[in-house]
């Protein structure tokens, strides 16, 4: 659960730094139903297939089991909500286990046509936040002009 918790947060500077890397390119990024002053990018969601990891960053109360990683596990909880938005991933739809588990052979041929394209992925980035919000911010761009 550790090690989970530790590459889930991992995870979630390196959208982070992705995210002010598109803000920083592309100026602000908001949502087009937004309508607060204050321009805030949507959420992003970052899917974990630990459902431990998961309760853990969502509960408000440290445990003794997590002492060691207490940081991560707060960075985790303050992002948790206003940047990212942690989802559990079913095992038969989380990609990364074609290269870490022996799968059945049904299993295995969705995962890899899904990871070639040839299979619609319904946890694709593509159905991320950051890019439906960098997809209208181009457009807006494009109609103002």
């Amino acid at each position: 659960c550790a090690s989970e918790t530790i590459a889930l947060a991992d995870c979630v500077q390196d959208l982070l730094w992705a995210r002010n890397l598109v803000h920083d390119a592309l100026g602000t990024i908001s949502h087009p139903k937004q309508q607060t002053k204050e321009l805030r990018p949507p959420e992003s969601t970052v899917y974990c297939d630990n459902q431990s990891t998961i309760d853990i960053v969502n509960s408000d109360k440290g445990s003794r089991r997590v002492k060691h990683i207490a940081i991560k596990h707060g960075f985790l909880q303050d992002e948790q909500g206003t940047t990212v938005n942690i989802q559990k991933i079913p095992t038969k739809d989380n990609l990364a286990d074609i290269f870490t588990k022996q799968l059945p052979r049904a299993q295995f041929c969705s995962l890899r046509d899904r990871l070639f394209g040839l299979e619609p992925n319904p946890y694709s980035i593509i159905n991320t936040a950051l890019l439906s919000s960098v997809f209208w911010l181009r457009q807006t761009a494009l109609h103002e002009f």
